[in-house]
């Protein structure tokens, strides 16, 4: 079902990717949201109400790829294989550290509750996975509205992190039959990674250069890699160690502690990456604030893209093309093509040029 799910979600990721990203993004999250409606008729526990839910659900993906597909708009390709597999793996490090500690410590939370949760009957096993996804999709969409349209992995892990805490902490000192909930908010988290994860392999691929095909499939494979490693570990422990009262404490304190670990690396190393690209500007401050301010009312005059604007403001610093192909993670071919683009708009023949015009006095 895993397989069959990322399959689905890569086929979609693709399909929206023409659309631009802002597009994609919000049409992945509305599917999402919007796919907490048919959950709802499992609850009925009616076999046909069930079956024509799926029916509906099977023809409607269908009249909506259809459609998708027969809209006039400008597509936007596809990015192929341009930068190398260690560079997407470099710049986004990060988010594999948080997609692989919510994949692998999925599956032992669930073990730590198996013993109620196999005490359920089979329809109140299944009602618990449907309202995951229901619960998923509604935190889904109001990280994505409180998060003003900008959710990452490494945001979701931020919001998901208190979370898990909290739950780690009080497990050891709740009854076996409320011991559930952990399982259960493990199993949201996992979910929202998942849509999270092709939302994010989206927008590297198209800021990145990237190919979608490498960064979708590293997200998707670590996270269910991890996942069965997580599977694996579970069932070498046993359920006679994990089920003694000592065992749980000491499995809760190591999911707290990497949890904790993993929070410490994507907030510090961050700090560490900027205090290192701002001291050897340190110097040039007020040059390089003037610089940047007159780099940006040229942006807002000329309407140039995010992109566009982020070559500009490296031009105007001095950097060539092959540093500036390094520091945005591009080819140099994308670089000279954004280049051309900017000397047109500014009518300007030369980097150093560029230099000139941002440095001009301004009213």
């Amino acid at each position: 079902m895993g397989i069959g799910t990322t399959c689905s979600f890569f086929c979609w990721a693709r399909t929206f990717f023409i659309d631009g990203v802002d597009a994609a993004k919000t049409e992945i999250v509305l599917g999402s949201v919007l796919s907490a409606v048919p959950f709802l008729a499992f609850l009925t526990l009616d076999p046909s109400a069930i079956v024509f839910t799926l029916s509906v659900l099977a023809f409607l993906n269908l009249i909506a790829l259809f459609a998708h597909g027969r809209m006039e708009r400008s597509e936007k390709a596809i990015p192929v294989s341009i930068v190398p597999f260690k560079s997407v793996v470099d710049f986004s490090w990060k988010s594999l550290l948080c997609i692989a500690m919510i994949g692998f410590m999925a599956p032992i939370v669930a073990a730590l509750s198996r013993q109620p949760l196999g005490a359920m009957e089979f329809v109140q096993q299944t009602l618990m996975v449907h309202s995951e996804n229901v619960c998923a999709a509604i935190i889904l969409g109001i990280a994505w509205l409180g998060l003003k349209r900008n959710v990452s992995s490494l945001k979701a892990f931020t919001v998901l992190f208190p979370i898990l805490t909290t739950v780690l902490l009080v497990f050891p000192f709740i009854g076996e039959n409320a011991r559930i909930i952990v399982p259960y908010v493990g199993g949201v988290a996992f979910v929202v990674f998942s849509v999270v994860l092709t939302i994010e392999s989206i927008s590297m691929s198209a800021e990145r250069n990237a190919s979608l095909t490498i960064t979708y499939g590293l997200y998707a494979g670590l996270l269910y890699c991890a996942n069965q490693i997580g599977s694996v570990v579970s069932a070498g422990l046993g359920d006679d160690f994990l089920f003694e009262e000592a065992s749980i404490m000491a499995v809760m304190f190591v999911l707290l502690y990497s949890c904790s670990i993993v929070m410490f690396f994507i907030t510090r190393k961050s700090d560490r990456n900027d205090e290192r690209h701002e001291a050897p500007q340190n110097a040039m401050s007020a040059q390089i604030d003037t610089v940047d301010i007159a780099c940006q009312a040229l942006i807002e005059e000329k309407g140039f893209s995010t992109r566009q604007g982020e070559v500009l403001s490296l031009l105007a610093h001095g950097f060539d093309i092959p540093t500036i192909a390094k520091k945005l993670y591009l080819s140099e071919n994308t670089v000279r093509t954004h280049t051309k683009k900017l000397y047109s708009a500014l009518d300007v023949h030369s980097k150093q040029e560029i230099i000139e015009l941002v440095n001009e006095p301004r009213p």
